[in-house]
């Protein structure tokens, strides 16, 4: 699957750097589509996340803006020794949002940040059991529930974030 989303309205509110850095991300994410993916043990089709590098975490890290960033630090506060959770109330906290699409154009974001720097086109760190979470038909979007991030993400964005 291919998703690239760039909220216009979004974009035009950003500043010019913070713009600059976000359509630079996406044009890298264009330029990986044109890369083979890489080779991994990994199966997308498990509840663990992609197996981070420090070194991919510090990349990740780098390459989202800052809202984001303190959005992925909550994961690794949360972190019980098998998952970093958060739940899309402490999500939106930490970004800054106050409406959950807007969250959710920042994790789309993020996954393909992610894919490109990893060079797989399936990875993920972010995972979610639709059980837990609860849809508004009023407002369209979910209002409640809970992402993880098991411990092959977790540690890694930790010692990245220097919390190890």
């Amino acid at each position: 699957m291919i998703g690239i989303i760039i909220d216009e309205a979004f974009l035009r509110a950003l500043s010019p750097e913070a713009r600059d850095e976000v359509l630079a991300v996406a044009e890298e994410q264009i330029a990986a589509l044109k890369t083979p993916s890489a080779k991994t043990e990994w199966r997308a089709d498990l509840e663990d996340s992609y197996p981070l590098t420090v070194e991919e975490a510090r990349k990740l890290i780098r390459a989202q803006p800052e809202p984001m960033r303190d959005a992925l630090h909550v994961f690794c506060r949360n972190y019980d020794g098998h998952f970093g959770r958060a739940t899309l109330q402490e999500l939106m906290a930490a970004a800054g949002f106050s409406d959950p699409n807007d969250l959710s154009k920042a994790t789309t974001a993020f996954t393909q940040s992610l894919r490109h720097i990893t060079g797989n086109h399936d990875a993920w760190l972010l995972n979610w059991r639709p059980e837990d979470w609860k849809w508004s038909e009023k407002k369209q979007c979910y209002t409640k529930g809970e992402y993880f991030i098991s411990a092959k993400g977790v540690e890694p964005l930790k010692q990245a974030f220097g919390d190890s």
